[in-house]
């Protein structure tokens, strides 16, 4: 009898964690993957914007002090 109804316990547990563990897991894991993808995305587009620019504003600043504009 004890076997019988802790077999059937493990069951129905078994069985809510199959339903819910793997949806909630892919959801889970598409949002990290969607938030981790747009973060990367930002930071290769700022990087490739203002590293170029910043490296122009810090040679002109170079030449305004070597030179004296």
């Amino acid at each position: 009898m004890r076997q019988k109804y802790s077999s059937r316990l493990e069951f129905t547990v078994e069985q809510y964690l199959n339903r819910s563990i793997p949806y909630n897991l892919k959801t889970f894991r598409l949002t990290i993957f969607r938030f981790v993808t747009i973060w990367t995305t930002i930071i290769i587009l700022l990087s490739t914007i203002l590293v170029p620019g910043f490296d122009k504003f810090i040679s002109i600043k170079r030449l305004e002090e070597t030179h004296h504009f």
